[in-house]
C-alpha cells in the first residue's frame, strides 16, 4: 500500500483552510488546468481530487461550483487505475461515494450503484490492507465498510 504522506496532510490541511476563507476557487482552477497539462502523470490529478474534496466537505454552498462529484470519483479513478494500492485514493473515492445527496429522487439509480461500487471498493481496500503492514488509518477501512 502507498501510505499517506506528510506532504499529503499538510496538502489538504492548506486547501481546508484555502476552503474556510472562501479562496478555493483560485486553487481549483489552478491544479484543474495542471492536471490537464500532466494528464500522462497519475499523480497529477490528486491534488486536485483534494481540493474538489476540501471544498465539498466546507459544507459552504457559495463553493459547491468548485467541486463536483463525479469528476472527483472519476480523477481519483484515474490515479488508482495506475496506482491501485494508493490507499488514500482509494479511500477517498469511497468516502466520496458515499457523501453523494440522497435527496435526489431523479439520480436515485445513479446514486445506489456508486453506494454499490463504495462497498466493493472499500472491501478491496480491506484485502490489499491484509496484504500490507498494518498502519493506524487501516482502521478507516474498516469503519467504513461496516
Amino acid at each position: 500500500m502507498i501510505p499517506i504522506t506528510r506532504a499529503d496532510e499538510e496538502l489538504f490541511g492548506t486547501l481546508v483552510m484555502a476552503a474556510r476563507f472562501g479562496r478555493i476557487g483560485t486553487v481549483v482552477s489552478h491544479l484543474a488546468e495542471r492536471y490537464e497539462k500532466e494528464w500522462d502523470d497519475p499523480l497529477a490529478g490528486f491534488p486536485y481530487a483534494l481540493s474538489m474534496l476540501a471544498a465539498l466537505q466546507s459544507g459552504r454552498e457559495d463553493l459547491q461550483e468548485y467541486f463536483d462529484y463525479t469528476e472527483i470519483v472519476e480523477t481519483l479513478s484515474d490515479l488508482l487505475y495506475n496506482r491501485p494500492d494508493h490507499w488514500l485514493g482509494r479511500y477517498l473515492r469511497i468516502h466520496v461515494r458515499t457523501m453523494l445527496p440522497a435527496d435526489a429522487p431523479e439520480h436515485r439509480g445513479y446514486i445506489a450503484a456508486e453506494r454499490a461500487r463504495a462497498a466493493e471498493d472499500a472491501a478491496e481496500l480491506i484485502e490489499r490492507q491484509d496484504a500490507a503492514g498494518w498502519q493506524p488509518w487501516f482502521a478507516c477501512a474498516h469503519l467504513v465498510a461496516a
